[in-house]
């Protein structure tokens, strides 16, 4: 059933740009290196920066150093931004990895014993990293790179009206999808609903309503699956470091 049928949306195309919330600030969103601008539309780019801005600015969220989630029940995750290192616990098999997501080094433990085969838990670690956290990572990396940008107009439910976001991933990304339409509503400039553009039966990514404040940072109470995230001041060295 098309998405437009099945959640009742009327799509409702804007000619010369986009609305948006006029709760914004003026705050610079500075791109990553790669972000393809030249192929973005101008309008996307301003709604990037304005739900960035909704979310506390590029600043307040390069200052985030550690965050933590559940991803469903399956597993838990600890994220140093600043350094790179990711620790996920997967519940069902007992498995922990230590994984540094920059530098690509990884370790692993199955109910307390260090695991040898390097290069398959190496990929099985950055696989579920790149799944349980793109979600998240992607509402302040809309300006990433490989990135592309593109506006798609307006569409309205019985109850909010919304702007849409294309948003294109080069595979280089390691994105879990290439291309996905995301809702952004136009009250608050927040994204409510990502969609998969390329993958019809997927089921639709749900942000909801709810956000949390970490100080000047704004953190969805769930994406998708992953749900409980937070925002730490500090957390234990060992963690990242030790099973």
């Amino acid at each position: 059933m098309p998405l437009a049928r099945k959640y009742g949306l009327v799509l409702i195309l804007c000619a010369y740009g986009c609305t948006f919330s006029t709760e914004q600030s003026d705050n610079e969103y500075t791109p990553e290196p790669g972000f393809n601008l030249a192929h973005s539309d101008p309008a996307a780019v301003e709604l990037a920066d304005s739900i960035m801005s909704a979310l506390g600015g590029q600043k307040s969220w390069n200052q985030a150093r550690y965050l933590t989630w559940d991803y469903d029940t399956l597993r838990s995750i600890a994220w140093d931004k600043r350094e790179g290192r990711v620790r996920i616990e997967s519940h069902a098999d007992s498995t922990v990895y230590l994984l540094n997501v920059t530098t690509g080094e990884a370790r692993a433990s199955r109910a307390g014993r260090e695991m040898t085969a390097m290069r398959e838990l190496r990929s099985d670690a950055t696989s579920l990293w790149h799944h349980d956290s793109f979600w998240i990572r992607i509402l302040y990396q809309l300006k990433g790179d490989g990135v592309t940008l593109h506006y798609l107009g307006e569409t309205r439910t019985d109850t909010a009206r919304y702007n849409l976001l294309k948003v294109l991933l080069e595979s280089e990304t390691d994105a879990p999808v290439a291309e996905f339409l995301a809702y952004v509503d136009l009250k608050d400039n927040r994204i409510r609903l990502c969609t998969d553009l390329r993958n019809s039966g997927q089921e639709p990514i749900w942000y909801g309503t709810g956000y949390r404040q970490h100080g000047n940072l704004r953190l969805p109470l769930r994406a998708g699956a992953a749900h409980n995230i937070r925002v730490h001041r500090n957390l234990p060295n060992e963690l990242f470091n030790t099973f």
